[in-house]
Formats: C-alpha cells, sequence, structure tokens
C-alpha cells in the first residue's frame, strides 16, 4: 500500500494496482467529533465533544417547561421546535465541532487520517482492500479445496458436490475433426478424445496375389493368405471378361479382382466348390469373429473377420489411456495402470462414459455459476422504477479489465445477452423494498434482457447496503 497525496494505491501479488481516490476514502470515514457530556453551572448547559472542545448555551435560552418537539436546521441555525411551538434558533457555528480531514499518509500497516485539530485516525490497510480472487483448485480425494489470492483456503466435500451435480445430461451427437472423436452432450458441453487414443482396428491396406494365394496386407503390416482355389468366385460374380493378360472378375456388387491367366492355368484342381460359410463367436463377446469356408472335398479355411467390425462403440466401451510410467519401464502405454481420479472417490475412471459421468457431477451446476463485477447503484436519494442493465455492466468491465497479467488476453471471455439467467439473490429490503420492488428483463426481452429495475424507499441508514446479483448460465 502506497499514497501519492491524492490516491491510496494497492498492488496486489500479480503486480496489478488499483488507486482509491483518498477524497473517496475520507468521505466515507467518519473524523467527526461526539457529544460526550452535557454538564450545567447553574448559568450554562455545558456541552463537551470527544476532543475536549466545550459550547456554551444558556439555560435562560432553554425553556424547560416545554418537551422538544423537532430538531432542523436551515444552513444557518440549528432550529428547535417545542411542544408549544416555540422555537429556539442556535448558531451552527456554535454548535458544530467537527473537524476536516487535513493529510492522508500511511505506515504500511495503517491509512492515518490527521484532522485539522491534528487528531488522527488510523485505518488498518487490511481492512481497505479484503477482496481477493481465487488463485488454485485442487483436490486431496475428500473435499474440493480453494486457495485464494491471500493463501486462505476454502474445503468443500466432494460428497456435497456430486449430491448437488446435475448427472442427467445425454450424448446428443459425436463427430469427429480427423484427430479428435468429439462427443456433445445435451448441455451443449463437448469432450475430445484423441482418435488415436480409441482406434486400435487395422484396415485392408493392399491386395495382392502370389499365383498361390490372396495375400492381404493390413495398416499393420500383418498379412492373411487365401489360396485362391478356396476363393468362392461363383456365388456373387456378375461377368468374366478377360484382356489377353487377366481374367477379369466383376461382382454383383460393381467390384473387380484381376487374376492373371497365367495364374490360373498353373493351377491344376479348380474343381472344388464351397459349399457352406460359417461365422463363429470365438472369443464368446456375442460378436461372430471367424468365418469358415469348406469346400466340396471337406476343405477348410478359417479367416479372422473381427478386423471388419466398425468402431461403433459406447462410452464405457472406450478405454482411457494412461498418463503415467506406473509400471517404471519409461514408456507410457497401454501396459500401465489408469491413475486418473477425477472425483476423488478413491477408484481411477479407465473408460470414458465413467470419466464423463464424474466430470459431469463436478461441472454441470456449479461450473455454470458465477457473479458478475461489482458496480455502483445509487442510493443516496428514494425513487421508484430506476433501472440498471446488469448485462451491460458486465460486458463494460470483463470486456475492458483495467489490468492484465503478461501475456494475457485483453478481454475476458464473455456469453450473450440471451445466454445466461439473471438473479437478485438478496436486496436490503430496508433499502430496496419487498422483493415484488425488483424485476429483471429475461428470455424474450431483447435488449431488456438482464435489465434490472428497482425502487429505493429509503436512504442506508449507515451510508452502506447490500444486494447480491448471480448469472447463470442457460
Amino acid at each position: 500500500f502506497t499514497e501519492d497525496g491524492t490516491n491510496l494505491i494497492i498492488t496486489d501479488s500479480d503486480g496489478s494496482t488499483v488507486a482509491i481516490p483518498l477524497a473517496d476514502i475520507a468521505a466515507e470515514t467518519d473524523t467527526n467529533t461526539t457529544n460526550v457530556s452535557v454538564t450545567e453551572d447553574g448559568t450554562n448547559l455545558i456541552i463537551t465533544d470527544s476532543d475536549g472542545s466545550t459550547v456554551n448555551i444558556l439555560l435562560s435560552d432553554i425553556d424547560t417547561n416545554t418537551t422538544n418537539a423537532s430538531i432542523t436546521e436551515d444552513g444557518t441555525n440549528l432550529i428547535i421546535t417545542d411542544s408549544d411551538g416555540s422555537t429556539v434558533n442556535i448558531l451552527l457555528s456554535d454548535v458544530d465541532t467537527n473537524t476536516t480531514n487535513a493529510t492522508f499518509t500511511e505506515d504500511g500497516t495503517n491509512l492515518i487520517i490527521t484532522d485539522s485539530d491534528g487528531s488522527t485516525v488510523a485505518i488498518p490497510l487490511a481492512d481497505i482492500d479484503t477482496n481477493t480472487t481465487n488463485a488454485t483448485f485442487t483436490e486431496d480425494g475428500t473435499n474440493l479445496i480453494i486457495t485464494d489470492s491471500d493463501g486462505s483456503t476454502v474445503a468443500i466435500p466432494l460428497a456435497d458436490i456430486a449430491a448437488e451435480t446435475d448427472t442427467n445430461t445425454t450424448n446428443v451427437s459425436v463427430t469427429e475433426d480427423g484427430t479428435n472423436l468429439i462427443i456433445t452432450d445435451s448441455d451443449g458441453s463437448t469432450v475430445n478424445i484423441l482418435l488415436s487414443d480409441i482406434d486400435t482396428n487395422t484396415t485392408n491396406a493392399s491386395i495382392t496375389e502370389d499365383g498361390t494365394n490372396l495375400i492381404i496386407t493390413d495398416s499393420d503390416g500383418s498379412t492373411v493368405n487365401i489360396l485362391l482355389s478356396d476363393v468362392d468366385t461363383n456365388t456373387t460374380n456378375a461377368t468374366f471378361t478377360e484382356d489377353g493378360t487377366n481374367l477379369i472378375i466383376t461382382d454383383s456388387d460393381g467390384s473387380t479382382v484381376a487374376i492373371p491367366l497365367a495364374d490360373i492355368a498353373a493351377e491344376t484342381d479348380t474343381n472344388t466348390t464351397n459349399v457352406s460359410l460359417v461365422v463363429t463367436d470365438s472369443d464368446s463377446d456375442g460378436a461372430g469373429d471367424t468365418l469358415t469356408l469348406t469346400d466340396s472335398d471337406g476343405s477348410t479355411l478359417t479367416a479372422d473377420i473381427s478386423i471388419a467390425n466398425t468402431d461403433d462403440q459406447f462410452d464405457v466401451e472406450v478405454p482411457i489411456f494412461p498418463t503415467e510410467d506406473t509400471n517404471a519401464d519409461t514408456v507410457i502405454d497401454e501396459t500401465d495402470a489408469v491413475t486418473q481420479d477425477l472425483d476423488g472417490d478413491g477408484t481411477p475412471e479407465t473408460d470414458v462414459g465413467t470419466a464423463l459421468n464424474s466430470i459431469e457431477r463436478i461441472t454441470s451446476k456449479a461450473a455454470r455459476i458465477f457473479y458478475p463485477p461489482s458496480i455502483e447503484i445509487d442510493a443516496s436519494s428514494t425513487g421508484n422504477n430506476r433501472t440498471v442493465d446488469l448485462y451491460q455492466e458486465y460486458i463494460d468491465q470483463f470486456g475492458s479489465p483495467t489490468a492484465a497479467s503478461n501475456g494475457a488476453p485483453a478481454a475476458l471471455p464473455t456469453y450473450a445477452r440471451d445466454e445466461l439467467y439473471y438473479y437478485v439473490t438478496f436486496a436490503d429490503p430496508a433499502v430496496f423494498g419487498p422483493p415484488a420492488n425488483i424485476t429483471i428483463g429475461g428470455t424474450g426481452d431483447g435488449a431488456n434482457e438482464g435489465v434490472m429495475t428497482y425502487d429505493i424507499i429509503a436512504t442506508p441508514a449507515d451510508f452502506n447496503t447490500l444486494i447480491n446479483v448471480v448469472f447463470m448460465v442457460k
């Protein structure tokens, strides 16, 4: 805390500064003296204030037979009207023992205000700026721990967050951008999963033949050999043509296979035909993965068709890739254990579905609610149907911050006017009146959405009052 004679300058831990005019602090600081005793010496009524100054009022000027009914002032005199309607005028200059603030200094601990009588008031600097910001969020398996910029912490039980979290969102679309699988839920939230972490299926990269076998090579370089003599070309073949070098077989789907005529001539037994094709489930997972072809000689050929399966999977079927080298082999791969415990229940989330549920319990409610920046509402006089555009005040401050850390964007991200709900969670009823006195424009109100209309039924007794505003993302 420093001061330059005009402003109190508060510098926070990020090096950001806020300048508060000393005149504004003085306006809110009470350096007025108070009357501490009233005595009389038989002639005068003697009023002594907290500075020891005295004012003498002749007892003969005070009517002791009536009662004071009202006390007013006209800028020059204090006017006391008694129960008979008689008045006594006392010069305000004879009564006012108030002093004025002369200087402001600070000693690193207190803001020191010295008035025109030389009296001082020390205000702890810590009492002036009590605003902190959330600096970090951590969790210890039981609590979500929020640490503010002063190092103070608040621990919120994860169980309480989970109990208040709506996990009823559903996945509404699954898309991919070539790099990520993008899952969008019913709240519009998205989760990106690297396709490289999901797709372990191989694809056929090339099909060749060596005169004896049809050779299928997949994207991993693995090969499957199928005897050309075992390939049934009699069931779905639509046309046969030859170009002098190859026999070209076109099937009923329009696909073509070119078999060198020389290779066909080299084959001796071309008389067998496929008599049965059977698909079996070798690993009992409910999906056929083995194709067995039996020909008219009783010979069989078995082919692994599991690679033909699609990537259509439920979210709970997609494993999460490990992020730590738990087996200490210097490589992070699928042999390591998954350690991510997103909800702090002590059990890592090993698949995408469980991870999404854990994240949703924490974020689907709490993350949608935030406080807009503080603003000033004039309550110095009474009046009805006053308005303040809560949304515009939020945009003005988030869109043009007073200061930012090095490397930070020029503006904070903001929502559109119609993307928010607006709430007043508390308003001082002594100042704003009953809740019915406050209305806020909502959905369908266009430019009036987020505009609050309110009454001031009385000015605050101590120059301060409270109204609490909260925004929630629709």
